[in-house]
């Protein structure tokens, strides 16, 4: 991030004159000039004052609630400053980083090869260099195609804190990136005993969601003992430790060598992808023409929707729809055992408002189907069918912040289907274990606040209410 953009760019933000900056400053207009054209930059006297001023002057001029989104040029991975304090810490980092590269750049020194790295400690300065070494990344590079790796950090609850606090804004710049999350395979264990400091399964899946907005996520399962990462490929590794008091620790690694071998080691040992996409889907139908047949033998246990899914579109109306005909008539026969009275099936009360505001309904990999306003009451009413079974004793509503997501839970794994707001993007990440049910039903159904048992008399009221509701 070179630090003639960096000023420029809060200059305009702020709403500011350069000579206003300057004499904020100190500095007379020609020498801010040599600064935003690059042919000088502080002396390391004065590099401390520099950057205090500096940041002080843009978080005056800049800070209102909400402010982040006026960064996306910059930084388009950041988080929603609480204060200006903290918007003026954040800059202050910023400069910082900017004029570290400039200094290096001009005495010459090639940190590419530097056996030496960084150290931040402590929740702010974590964030806020996090954010800014991944913008000034993802901004280099949004005209490449890009890799990030990612271990899942089953650290101090601060980390979950962070990595969901940070927001994710200019979706251009993301837009060649893949994501990869590494987790291990005892993961879902050390879940399920709830150790303390640990996050659960939901935090998880919702950092998946969220991330699944913006890149193409891939997950990897792998038996490896590692420190919680971040790799940039080719570009900077970074380590994420929490001391013995719970403050994280962010370490930064830029040697080219050792990161070339981490990245083959991270690779080799032990390593498999559980994600796939529609063609990998088809082509894995076709070899394996009865797999929805044999589940078919015992169906899913349970169904958790977190998304408006189209169990109950006719056999026409999904023949209406573009896409592999194999897929399609399978995609119907994982519907069809969705529905059946033996499974039990969880249903976010928000996937189903979702669906009377836009009136679409997903058929995973196939597409989506258009319901005008005045059918979408009827096409829910459907569901008066499958009430009259009395299999809604295994129907429950659930409150809970997940989106974009179903998950179907087997005996022996469980699949996970993520798409996202656009409807381009959608995944199937396949789980191997059967431990995903015991941590969505320990999480959820357990708690009375977050479930509540389905009625006809709940049915009734909630179709009533989407009369007065419907666009």
């Amino acid at each position: 991030m070179k630090i003639s953009f960096l000023l420029k760019e809060l200059i305009t933000i702020a709403k500011k004159q350069k000579t206003d900056f300057a004499l904020h400053m100190n500095m007379t207009p020609s020498g801010l000039s040599k600064i935003l054209t690059e042919k000088g930059i502080p002396t390391i006297r004065d590099r401390k004052i520099f950057t205090r001023l500096a940041a002080e002057y843009f978080a005056q001029n800049i800070y209102s609630p909400g402010c982040y989104w006026k960064f996306e040029n910059i930084f388009p991975v950041i988080y929603d400053f609480e204060s200006q304090d903290d918007l003026q810490s954040f800059l202050s980092y910023a400069i910082e980083y900017a004029l570290d590269g400039a200094f290096t750049e001009e005495i010459n020194i090639n940190l590419d090869y530097s056996e030496r790295g960084q150290y931040y400690i402590g929740k702010r300065p974590v964030i806020g260099i996090l954010c800014i070494i991944l913008s000034d990344y993802v901004t280099s590079n949004s005209d490449n195609l890009s890799e990030i790796y990612f271990s899942i950090p089953l650290l101090d609850s601060s980390y979950t804190k962070i990595f969901h606090k940070i927001v994710l804004i200019g979706n251009d710049v993301f837009k060649n990136i893949t994501f990869n999350f590494f987790y291990n395979k005892n993961l879902l264990s050390e879940l399920i005993e709830n150790n303390p400091g640990v996050m659960n399964f939901s935090s998880i899946l919702s950092l998946i969601v969220k991330f699944h907005k913006y890149f193409q996520v891939n997950l990897w399962e792998t038996s490896q003992d590692t420190t919680p990462f971040l790799l940039l490929k080719s570009n900077i590794l970074m380590f994420f430790n929490a001391q013995i008091d719970g403050t994280p620790l962010l370490t930064t690694v830029y040697h080219k060598s050792y990161l070339a071998v981490f990245y083959n080691m991270l690779m080799k040992k032990d390593t498999n992808k559980i994600s796939y996409e529609k063609e990998e889907i088809i082509t894995f139908l076709e070899k394996n023409p009865n797999f929805f047949e044999k589940l078919k033998e015992k169906g899913p246990g349970s169904v958790y929707n977190f998304t408006s899914f189209g169990y109950m579109l006719t056999n026409e109306e999904l023949d209406s729809l573009n896409g592999n005909k194999t897929l399609r008539k399978n995609i119907k026969k994982l519907f069809d055992d969705a529905m059946d009275k033996d499974t039990n099936y969880l249903v976010t009360n928000t996937s189903m408002d979702k669906f009377i505001s836009m009136g679409k309904m997903i058929v995973p990999f196939i597409g989506t189907s258009y319901f005008p306003p005045n059918k979408r009451i009827p096409y829910l009413q459907r569901f008066n069918s499958y009430m009259n079974t009395g299999s809604y004793n295994k129907l429950k509503i659930i409150n809970i912040d997940l989106s974009n997501m179903v998950i179907f839970c087997f005996e022996e794994f469980s699949l996970v289907y993520v798409i996202s707001d656009t409807y381009e993007r959608e995944t199937l990440h396949f789980f191997n274990t059967n431990k995903i049910s015991s941590l969505l039903y320990n999480e959820m159904m357990k708690d009375s606040e977050l479930s509540i048992d389905f009625s006809t008399e709940l049915w009734n009221a909630y179709q009533q209410e989407l009369v007065d509701h419907i666009p």
